[in-house]
């Protein structure tokens, strides 16, 4: 950029050094001359936009150079100045001097000035708002502000305030929200977390739109809008505060709705009430479809029925389901057992065990406590339930205590060899089976695991229950049916005999009742034919 100012500042130099020592009479035509080619290098900063001053960034930066080439042009003019004063003197001898003298301090000139050390101006200060090499960048957003008001312009583009980004500053950093200038997030997104991850129950695979699998889906309290905040039945939502039962379960889980302790597929295996987020006759924080709300007071445990123990309600070591004397065949008490984590906080429940009076083993499995013995020795007695053979004490077939040989419903008793003797009783039931759970013909009715006679049944004949005047209809009779054609107790027989025949299918629904036969109705009292 220099180069060409040198260049003119050279040859009006020379020029008005040679004009001052040819003659006086035109010292005015050099001063003129030095004046015009001056003004034409100097006209560019007055009639153009500049933002460059000489001393500052022409002179300061090369005062080296410019030292240099003011020394070698002083020679070179006064040199030349000499030659044309000795010209007309017809000095021949002093004007190659001179001559000589004038090259040689403008070879030093070039060499040392233009080639060694080239002269620096640096660049040109860029007008606020624009950047780049020749200022070609702009820092104005489209909102026609610098950087979107929210930044400053500098050499290399906008440097963003806090939370701002973007070539203009015209967007936020993670999930904040631009219409707020980047103090609050998008929808769905937590300020907790500095607006990266979702708010609680929000689920990061719909962009935060959606709540999780376990809220209620009611979009009256948990919607896109609303968030995230009531549970589905049997689910509950951990809370922070170590006071409320469900703190443990918040280090594990978080704050989230988490599905009630489960076991076999069921919540608290069937045999237990979860305390989950919605509850029924609980004062809580607000009543949904007239169900009470415990919100974050609900501890996620697990209430279990008699019986049944541990966090997700299972059955008792030689629990009959019935009695809780058969618990540890009635020698001993339940305890559960948890193994210690050292890999976190959390204990896991590994199972239950029985702790036995003395002298009754073992502690753990089906026969718990069901063995008298000493140390070492085999047993001597078995509990109730139980059948001694060979020093060793086992469970009776159906269960232990009085599921054994369905004594429950006296349908057998337990022999020594470990074999059950069904009683058939047209008064308690008649049963058959290994373990005496099965009805022993076709005018018993099977309800769980009793068998029923029929109403008025006194034996196992078609006629011989239902007053002698009709067919009683069982499960037993219709398999019967459907794979024998007796003569004695056919489906045919049935058929033409009944007031109101039904079709195998249509009888499904009748087990348990009498199909009167034709000429004979049923009494709603007895449920018997008259």
């Amino acid at each position: 950029m220099i180069q060409p100012i040198v260049v003119w500042f050279v040859l009006t130099y020379c020029v008005c050094i040679s004009h001052v020592h040819i003659s006086k009479q035109n010292n005015g035509v050099a001063t003129i001359l030095a004046i015009s080619l001056w003004l034409v290098i100097l006209a560019p900063t007055f009639t153009e936009t500049n933002t460059l001053t000489f001393f500052r960034d022409v002179f300061e930066p090369n005062i080296i150079s410019i030292s240099i080439s003011l020394l070698c042009l002083l020679v070179t003019g006064i040199a030349l100045g000499l030659f044309f004063q000795n010209h007309i003197e017809e000095n021949d001898t002093a004007q190659y001097i001179f001559v000589l003298a004038a090259a040689g301090a403008l070879s030093v000139y070039v060499l040392t000035v233009l080639l060694f050390l080239p002269v620096n101006i640096d660049q040109c200060s860029c007008l606020y708002g624009y950047y780049g090499e020749t200022c070609q960048n702009s820092c104005w957003a489209d909102n026609g502000a610098i950087c979107s008001g929210h930044g400053t312009c500098a050499t290399n583009g906008c440097q963003c305030d806090s939370f701002f980004q973007g070539q203009t500053c015209n967007s936020c950093i993670n999930q904040y929200n631009y219409d707020t200038n980047c103090t609050a997030c998008n929808q769905g997104y937590s300020l907790l977390y500095q607006c990266t991850t979702c708010t609680s129950g929000r689920d990061p695979s719909t962009a935060c739109q959606e709540c999780f699998d376990g809220y209620l889906e009611d979009t009256n309290y948990n919607s896109p809008v609303l968030g995230c905040t009531v549970c589905k039945e049997n689910y509950f939502r951990p809370s922070p505060d170590p006071l409320i039962g469900s703190y443990n379960a918040f280090l594990e889980f978080g704050t989230i709705c988490t599905e009630c302790p489960t076991e076999n597929g069921n919540v608290c295996n069937g045999h237990g009430q979860c305390q989950h987020f919605l509850l029924e006759n609980i004062n809580g924080d607000f009543e949904y479809e007239g169900v009470t709300v415990l919100g974050q007071d609900a501890s996620g445990a697990c209430a279990c029925e008699e019986g049944y123990y541990g966090p997700t309600c299972i059955k008792a070591l030689g629990f009959d389901g019935e009695n809780t004397e058969s618990i540890c065949a009635g020698h001993g008490y339940i305890t559960t057992n948890y193994r210690r984590n050292f890999e976190d906080i959390f204990d896991t429940f590994i199972g239950l065990s029985c702790v036995c009076d003395e002298g009754w083993v073992p502690n753990v499995g089906d026969n718990a406590c069901s063995c008298k013995a000493g140390f070492d020795t085999p047993c001597t007695e078995c509990a109730f339930g139980y059948y001694l053979f060979n020093g060793t004490c086992s469970v009776c077939p159906g269960g232990s205590f009085t599921s054994a040989c369905n004594m429950k419903n006296a349908g057998g008793v337990c022999n020594n060899d470990g074999s059950c003797t069904c009683k058939v009783s047209y008064v308690s039931g008649g049963y058959t089976g290994e373990d005496c759970t099965t009805c022993v013909n076709h005018n018993f009715i099977q309800v769980g695991d009793a068998c029923v006679p029929c109403p008025g049944a006194f034996s196992d004949g078609f006629s011989d229950a239902c007053g002698g005047h009709g067919t009683c209809i069982t499960q037993s009779r219709l398999d019967m049916w459907a794979t024998t054609d007796l003569a004695s107790d056919s489906f045919s027989l049935y058929f033409s005999l009944a007031a109101e025949p039904k079709s195998e299918t249509e009888l499904a629904a009748y087990v348990g009742t009498c199909q009167c036969f034709d000429g004979y109705s049923l009494d709603a009292t007895t449920g018997i034919c008259v």
